[in-house]
């Protein structure tokens, strides 16, 4: 549980990221189908998605932040 609390969200690897996209796109991933499956399955899955939709923003927005700081 604590590495889940303590996941550097914006350093997963690209590798990574393309094997949960694989699962985050299959529609028989969906919340709703897994909470009739588990509700503790729900809310890790619901911590997936957020995590992979962090890590794609980090990934774009990262190396802008970097220019925009060498430009100042």
């Amino acid at each position: 549980m604590q590495r889940l609390q303590t996941l550097d969200k914006g350093r997963i690897p690209v590798n990574t990221l393309k094997k949960i996209e694989k699962l985050t796109q299959d529609p028989q991933m969906n919340i709703a189908r897994i909470d009739t499956i588990s509700e503790a399955a729900g809310g890790l899955w619901r911590w997936v998605l957020a995590v992979e939709g962090f890590a794609k923003a980090f990934k774009d927005i990262e190396p802008k932040k970097i220019t925009v700081n060498k430009l100042s």
